[in-house]
């Protein structure tokens, strides 16, 4: 048995209150804390072998930023592959980050996200680290500081779970692999080129889409991954499809005439602006213009999500029982 520790700082997160410190209610609900007190690191990180792999500028940004934290018994490694089997560990930590982060964007509008993960084993005084090439952003594209109070950081890890219950593998379907290159004596280490794609369910699919625009500062793309990821929900036909999805988004978000007609034209517009750009025309607006309708956008997307999760059996409905469905909301 071997103990190991990580952490990772928070960048553009801040609690309401000031100083305070979450050890002791583990609002992520993922194993780790998060705490903005640098008691905890100075206890159990600042070993020489720690400090030397980090040096001088990571650990101040490390020791200045709310982070997140967990420590943990680990079993299944092999002394003869410790380094490997740690790197991987390493990496599979990345997952409960980036759910936690998905749901702090069920709750509001952010640009919160994890900077480099430290793995620490003080036993061994090996240190690695693993850094995202994925940074997100607001809907407007900017890099913001937001602050969370603990009702809703309790609200984002009941969205967290409904998040993994469409994220996990299930029994039996086959993971992928990871593809390891190495480049200079450098090694790079992608989680992404084998993804499971098209066995995974709606939700699955639509969730990758809303990680992909929230990563992505120019508007015109993130218009389009938000447009991508509306079409994988409720998307059953090739035909009149900008017309369908439309209608179902300002269905299913409601709010009564008037909001439903303007749901329906504002979703036709982001379709016009999708279609400009993927086929390379011009927008016919400046992206100054297209502040507004990615923010609206956002939201809408937000709101979408959040009612969908409502019935999680749509998730895996083909395109007939799901026109049925649809056909059921609109009647009742």
């Amino acid at each position: 048995m071997l103990e190991i520790q990580i952490i990772s700082s928070l960048k553009n997160f801040s609690f309401e209150k000031t100083g305070i410190n979450v050890e002791t209610i583990g609002q992520t609900g993922h194993g780790f804390l998060i705490s903005n007190s640098s008691e905890i690191i100075i206890s159990n990180f600042l070993s020489d072998t720690f400090i030397m792999n980090l040096g001088k500028m990571n650990l101040d940004s490390l020791l200045d930023s709310t982070y997140a934290y967990f420590t943990e018994d680990f079993r299944d490694f092999s002394e003869q592959n410790i380094e490997v089997d740690l790197i991987e560990f390493l990496e599979q930590s990345w997952g409960p980050f980036q759910v936690f982060l998905l749901s702090l964007w069920f709750i509001k509008d952010n640009s919160v996200n994890f900077e480099t993960a430290y793995l620490y084993a003080p036993e061994k005084e090996i240190v690695f680290g693993s850094r995202r090439n994925m940074w997100f952003c607001n809907s407007i594209g900017k890099y913001t500081q937001t602050v969370f109070t603990d009702e809703e950081l309790e609200e984002a890890y009941k969205w967290s779970l409904m998040i993994i219950k469409h994220q996990k593998y299930t029994e039996g379907e086959m993971k992928p692999r990871v593809d390891v290159n190495n480049a200079g004596g450098i090694e790079y280490r992608n989680n992404d080129t084998y993804t499971v794609y098209s066995s995974k369910n709606r939700f699955y699919r639509a969730l990758r889409f809303i990680q992909v625009a929230r990563s992505e500062s120019f508007l015109p793309v993130k218009i389009s991954a938000y447009v991508g990821a509306i079409e994988a929900l409720l998307s059953t036909s090739n035909k009149w499809v900008a017309h369908q999805i439309s209608d179902r988004v300002a269905k299913i978000i409601d709010g009564g005439s008037k909001e439903r007609s303007k749901n329906y034209k504002f979703i036709k517009k982001v379709y016009t602006v999708r279609s400009q750009y993927v086929h390379g025309s011009g927008l016919g607006k400046t992206l100054e213009a297209l502040k507004e309708s990615s923010k609206e956008l956002d939201n809408i997307m937000r709101n979408l999500m959040k009612e969908l999760f409502k019935h999680p059996e749509m998730a895996t409905m083909n395109n007939g029982d799901l026109d049925k469905w649809f056909e059921n909301l609109t009647l009742q």
